[in-house]
C-alpha cells in the first residue's frame, strides 16, 4: 500500500514515515523541503496548491501538516484551515481510499487557543468528507520531539523550572509507537466519525510530567512559581519585535487551558493499549 504523509518533516510526521516504512509500506513525504530529492519526496506547502497528480500516487493520506508561523487568526485561517480544505477537496477528487487527519487534544469546544480552534475547524472539514480524526495527547518517544522534547531540554539545562498556576494543568500522554499503531488501525478498519483520542487515559499534571522527566534524566529540579501575565506579555513583546521564542503566546494559552474532560469512548472501541507515561515506560524505550 502507498501512503502519503503531510508535514513529514515534523516530529509526528517523521515518526509515522519511519513506522510505515519499517512495515514495508511505500511512503511519500509531503513537505516544504528535503535534504534528499528522491522519488518519495513531494513538495507541499499548506499555503499553496496541492496537485491532484501528486495525490494520485498514494492510496492513503495522513494529514499531519500545520504551520505554526502565523501569529494571528486571519493568517492561521488562511494557511492552515483553508490549506487543509484545499487538500481534502483535492484528495476527494483524486480517488484516495482514506484520509486520516491528525488533530490535537487542544481541539475541543470552548478551546481558547487559536491552535485548538483551528484544529477543531479542520476536524469539521474532515467530518464532511467522512475522514477519520485522531487527537494525540502529548507525544513522547525515543528520542522525543515536539513539546516533550522541549521539556526534556529544559530539564537537562536548568535546575530551576518556572511553574504557572502551580503546574496543575492536566495532560494526557501518548507513546509515539502507540500513536502509529492507532493510525494503522484506522487504515485497516472502519471508524466512527467521532475523534479518537490517542493517549493513555491517566491524567497527569504538568508538574508531574516534569518530575518524571527529571527522574528519568537523574536530575534534581526546583519549581518556582511565576506570574502568568509577566511571561505572556513578555512573549507578546518579543513576537511583536519579530524575535522567535521557544514558547509562543498562543502555545502558552493552550498550556493553561487544557480540556478538563476528554472523551475516550472512541479510543476504547479500538481495543488498543496506550502505555502510561512513567519512569518504567521511559526506561524501556
Amino acid at each position: 500500500m502507498k501512503i502519503g504523509v503531510t508535514g513529514a518533516n515534523g516530529y509526528v510526521g517523521g515518526v509515522l514515515v519511519q513506522y510505515f516504512r519499517r512495515l514495508g509500506y511505500t511512503v511519500y513525504e509531503f513537505k516544504r523541503k528535503s535534504e534528499q530529492h528522491d522519488l518519495f519526496w513531494i513538495l507541499y506547502d499548506l499555503s499553496g496548491e496541492v496537485r491532484e497528480a501528486d495525490l494520485k500516487k498514494v492510496e492513503i493520506l495522513i494529514h499531519c501538516a500545520y504551520d505554526f508561523r502565523p501569529a494571528n487568526w486571519k493568517e492561521i485561517s488562511r494557511i492552515n484551515i483553508e490549506g487543509s480544505r484545499r487538500l481534502f477537496e483535492t484528495a476527494s477528487r483524486s480517488g484516495i481510499k482514506k484520509v486520516i487527519f491528525i488533530s490535537s487534544m487542544s481541539a475541543f469546544e470552548d478551546a481558547k487557543s487559536m491552535y485548538g480552534r483551528a484544529k477543531l475547524e479542520i476536524e469539521g472539514l474532515a467530518a464532511k468528507y467522512g475522514f477519520p480524526v485522531v487527537r494525540p495527547g502529548l507525544v513522547f518517544g525515543n528520542p522525543s520531539g515536539g513539546t516533550v522534547g522541549g521539556l526534556i531540554q529544559m530539564v537537562e539545562k536548568s535546575k530551576i523550572i518556572p511553574l504557572l498556576q502551580s503546574g496543575k494543568q492536566p495532560f494526557y500522554l501518548c507513546y509515539d509507537e502507540d500513536l502509529c499503531r492507532l493510525i494503522e488501525y484506522c487504515i485497516q478498519n472502519r471508524t466512527d466519525l467521532k475523534p479518537i483520542i490517542a493517549a493513555n487515559s491517566q491524567r497527569l499534571y504538568f508538574y508531574e510530567v516534569l518530575n518524571t522527566l527529571a527522574a528519568f534524566k537523574k536530575k534534581k529540579i526546583l519549581f518556582v512559581p511565576f506570574p502568568v501575565a509577566l511571561i505572556y506579555f513578555g512573549i507578546k513583546i518579543l513576537e511583536t519585535l519579530g524575535i522567535k521564542t521557544r514558547m509562543r503566546s498562543d502555545g502558552l494559552i493552550s498550556l493553561l487551558n487544557q480540556n478538563q474532560n476528554p472523551d475516550f469512548t472512541s479510543t476504547q472501541k479500538t481495543g488498543l493499549n496506550f502505555r502510561p507515561f512513567n519512569l518504567q515506560t521511559l526506561e524501556r524505550l
